[in-house]
This record gives structure tokens, sequence and C-alpha cells, in this order.
């Protein structure tokens, strides 16, 4: 599980007097970007699509129905029972969509886009199905919107995106403990070969339009002239 993401966890979890225990789960998946680049005109949203696949060679289907079928019996060995099991998605802050150090902020009402992760099908948020091995399927797992006005032309960048187990219950001394079991993420190395861009390609000003159309106007008359005259002629 990536450093930031276990910050966060752990921040949220203490909040609640929770303990968090970061783990990994099985069967062996991958999350894979569908279209990691591509250009963008800065006004609409730019969508991220993910491939999930399961290992051919897993132990076992990857379940995404609240049950506790995916872990093998001494990954959860930490309980003494289980009172939810859940997934969730979680976006990477290291990002130039967002604004960088010395001061880094996720999801910054001051930055040109805003994420919005996606509730609707086809969603990992809201899957409650399985995957067998070998299997893989398609989802839009969220987009970055423009939220001030047209971005400025450039490459942005974002790193990883993720998806993962919540396994909440009580521990063998009966204190509330919450594990976090990574299922894949698009990026482990942070490796440029995986990660998600957009280039914003600068959409000429009005102006420019009307400048572009008076002078292809005044080309099409000249050339209308010189037929004329060489008719004439």
């Amino acid at each position: 599980m990536p450093l930031a993401t276990s910050l966060k966890h752990m921040a949220a979890a203490a909040a609640f007097g929770l303990v968090v225990l970061p783990a990994l789960a099985v069967p062996a998946a991958t999350l894979t970007l569908m279209q990691p680049s591509g250009t963008t005109n800065g006004t609409t949203p730019v969508e991220i699509w993910v491939s999930l696949a399961v290992a051919a060679d897993a132990s076992g289907p990857l379940l995404l129905d609240g049950s506790t079928g995916s872990f093998d019996s001494g990954e959860l060995a930490e309980f003494a029972s289980i009172d939810s099991v859940s997934h969730t998605v979680w976006a990477g802050c290291s990002t130039t969509f967002w604004p960088q150090p010395p001061q880094a902020v996720c999801f910054d009402p001051a930055s040109p886009w805003k994420f919005d992760y996606n509730h609707a099908a086809p969603s990992l948020i809201i899957e409650t199905g399985s995957l067998a091995p070998g299997e893989s399927r398609d989802y839009l797992f969220g987009s970055f919107l423009p939220q001030n006005g047209q971005v400025p032309a450039g490459i942005y960048e974002a790193s990883n995106f993720g998806l993962e187990y919540i396994v909440r219950g009580l521990d063998h001394a009966g204190a509330p403990i919450t594990q976090y079991f990574r299922i894949a993420n698009t990026c482990d190395s942070g490796d440029a070969a995986c990660t998600f861009s957009r280039e914003v390609i600068a959409v000429p000003e009005p102006a420019t339009y009307a400048s572009m159309a008076l002078g292809l106007a005044f080309i099409g008359g000249w050339m209308a002239r010189r037929r004329k005259a060489s008719t004439a002629a």
C-alpha cells in the first residue's frame, strides 16, 4: 500500500479509535489504465478508464460482494470477529492535475481540475459481483473536471489509482480493528510507463476565430476578383 494512502487511512481511523494494520490481499489482480495518454481541450471532463483483471493462476475468484471468500485463512488472523467487509477506491495525490510542492493539496478548489469518483455503472465503487481467475472487466474509475474555466495549456499527469478491501471487526482483546487489504493499483513503482497523462491543447480565443474568418473572406474575395479579371481578359 502506498505510504500516502496508509497515512490517510491511519488518520481517518484514529478519529474513530481504530487500529489500522496494512496488509496484502489475494487473489492476485491487476488494475491497468486503458487510455494512459492523450489530448484534451481543457474544457471537457477527462475520464479515467481502468481494466481490473484476476490472474489466471489465482487461487480463487475476486469477490466484491461483502464476503470474506477472497481471503486465505491466515490473512484475517488478527480478527476474533468480523463486522463488515467492503471495498473502496483511491486516487494518489502525486499529480500535476493539482498544485505540487512546496504545498501539494489533493482536491484543492483553487487548482485547474477537481476529481470526481464515478458512482454510476460501470463503477468499481458499486460493483457487487465477482471476477473469476483469468477474467477482466472495464470500469470508469473517475474523471478530472475543469473547475476554474479554461485549463491552461500543458501536460497534466497523475501517478496512481487503486482498489482495496476494508475489513472491520474486533481483535482477540475485544478492541475495534480495521485492516486495509490492497487488491490492485495502477502504478506500484511510480514509473512513467504507468502514468496517466493528458495534454491540454490551447483553444483559440473567439477573436482568433474572427480574424481567421476575415482572412479567409479576404482570400476568397481576392480569388474571385482574379477569376473575373482572367475572364474579362
